[in-house]
């Protein structure tokens, strides 16, 4: 009779349960011993499939803890299944569950308590003393293991620290690319020192975790726990590398832009040195303009290569990568002020034609060769060969003198100032200074020198030499050697260079004009001295 009022009980669940669907309720799982047998999707009368499991799960357990083998049935009446064993009834198995699983319900019943007495069986064999005594033995063989293989990472770091330190005191330890020093002996043993030691360290931590986990899983007790710990190193791991396999098209992508790019800009290369070095010629384009110009179609090109492959970065629509996005640009904004003034100023002086590398400049005090012109600064070379780096907005802002502009085809005027005083002809003066002219070296025929006066001083006249050279780098030695030469010409000829002065007594004193411009008995005064007494004293 009560058989008859259970099953009438469970027909009506049900039917209830068919007639109202168990559509939205989340199946839960029947886990025990760490394994999950089967689950439950639809629910029981008033109890959820979490409630259902719950309660198999817990019923499982207790017949786990029996000592003698459990015997599992399957009772099957008209509208439910019963699985029990002996009078405790695990779990009734309704038409819902059936028709949720697609099975026949006494098949589903069947199943569902081949798999509670295989778990049954293997649980009440783990907990059997044969089998902790198994477990402690491989336990004990584990933990040996362990301190073997901790004891011999122990002894292969010490040996590596010995061969570090010997390295050391030979000096072999530096790294060095060419002549140049990058790392010195003893930073770099530190480094390997320490990096040993931390990846000795996580070897021992990572021997460790895993001695654990095996450890745990010889016991039915803590068999759990190593699912736990195995899925807590895994599941980083697993998610990284599902990352990576997603991204792995993104990736496929930013490679094609950028072998194009850089396919595109040895193209671009190869034009603009052709252009520099004159095998190609294009209308209007000077050849001094080509590697500032290939320079900007570069940075065209990487920026818009950069455009291109931002959206297939990690995270490229995320807010904090937007974030720092503007951060970076903001600090850029700010703190690229005078370099950006100085690019600029850089692609006007290319573009102007202000010098060319190997011309001779001066900018305020500094005067050099000009041996190098990027961007943002120009090198100049002194004659004493100081290297002068100079930003290219003060070139800009500043006067600058180009000696080396027209020298190779109009040449170079160089000129030179003398003072001589009124008692000397200015014929003869003009002759003696081009005569020095003419006897320095790289000065040159055509244009010949010639002499101008600049001024009518108080007391003599100022003469400037003026000669044409195409040696605008040698200006110093030049002028040199043009002064040796008039010193010789004027001291030959017996002309002083002074410039002589005079106070306001003049008895005694030659006229300062030129001899033939004195009359023929002129006779210099002589130079009078009056003595007067004072009758006082």
């Amino acid at each position: 009779m009560s058989e008859r009022i259970v099953a009438l009980v469970c027909g009506l669940a049900a039917l209830f349960l068919v007639s109202a669907g168990h559509a939205g309720v989340p199946a839960a799982p029947v886990t025990f011993q760490g394994e999950t047998l089967f689950e439950i999707s639809v629910p029981f009368g008033a109890f959820t499939p979490a409630q259902r499991a719950t309660a198999i799960a817990e019923r499982l357990e207790v017949l786990a803890g029996q000592t003698e083998p459990v015997r599992i049935e399957v009772g099957t009446y008209e509208s439910v299944s019963e699985i029990r064993s002996g009078e405790a009834v695990i779990m009734a198995v309704t038409d819902a569950d059936a028709a949720a699983a697609e099975r026949p319900r006494d098949q589903l019943a069947g199943v569902y308590a081949r798999r509670m007495a295989e778990t049954l069986a293997h649980t009440q064999t783990e907990r059997s003393a044969h089998y902790l005594r198994q477990s402690w033995i491989y336990t004990t063989a584990a933990t040996v293991a362990l301190g073997l293989f901790l004891f011999g990472l122990a002894a292969a770091a010490r040996r590596v620290r010995r061969h570090i330190e010997a390295r050391r005191s030979a000096g072999r330890l530096a790294l060095n690319l060419q002549n140049a020093e990058l790392v010195s002996t003893g930073r770099m043993a530190t480094l390997l020192l320490r990096a040993t030691a931390v990846l000795a360290l996580v070897l021992a931590a990572l021997a460790l975790y895993f001695h654990l986990s095996l450890v745990f899983s010889f016991f039915p007790a803590t068999r759990a726990w190593t699912s736990l710990l195995i899925g807590t190193l895994l599941a980083p791991l697993r998610a990284i590398g599902q990352a990576l396999l997603d991204y792995l098209p993104n990736v496929g992508v930013i490679l094609l832009v950028v072998g194009l790019v850089a396919l595109l800009i040895r193209f671009v290369r190869f034009v603009f040195d052709a252009v520099g070095a004159g095998t190609l010629r294009f209308k209007g384009f000077h050849p001094e303009w080509a590697d500032t110009t290939f320079k900007i179609a570069r940075f065209v090109i990487i920026v818009f290569a950069a455009v291109v492959i931002f959206p297939y970065l990690p995270g490229a629509g995320s807010s904090a990568f937007q974030g720092i996005s503007i951060f970076v640009g903001a600090l850029l904004s700010l703190g690229s002020g005078s370099a950006v003034a100085n690019i600029v100023a850089g692609i006007v002086l290319t573009y102007t034609r202000a010098f060319c590398i190997g011309d001779r400049i001066r900018v305020n005090d500094s005067e050099g060769d000009v041996i190098s012109h990027t961007l943002i600064a120009t090198r100049v070379r002194t004659i004493k060969n100081v290297d002068i780096v100079i930003p290219n907005a003060v070139l800009l802002g500043n006067h600058m003198i180009n000696y080396s502009a027209v020298a190779e085809e109009q040449g170079l005027i160089l000129h030179s100032k003398v003072t001589i005083g009124y008692d000397v002809p200015w014929r003869q003066v003009h002759e003696l200074l081009i005569a020095a002219a003419q006897d320095t070296q790289l000065i040159l025929a055509e244009p010949a020198p010639y002499v101008l006066q600049t001024s009518l001083d108080d007391f003599y006249v100022s003469y400037q030499i003026n000669a044409t050279t195409r040696a605008s780098r040698q200006q110093a030695a030049i002028y040199s050697e043009l002064h040796q030469h008039i010193q010789d010409r004027f001291h030959a000829a017996g002309v002083e260079i002074l410039s002589p002065h005079y106070a306001a007594m003049r008895d005694g004193q030659a006229i300062a004009m030129p001899a033939e411009s004195l009359p023929a008995d002129y006779v210099a005064p002589p130079f009078r001295l009056s003595l007067r007494r004072d009758e006082s004293r």
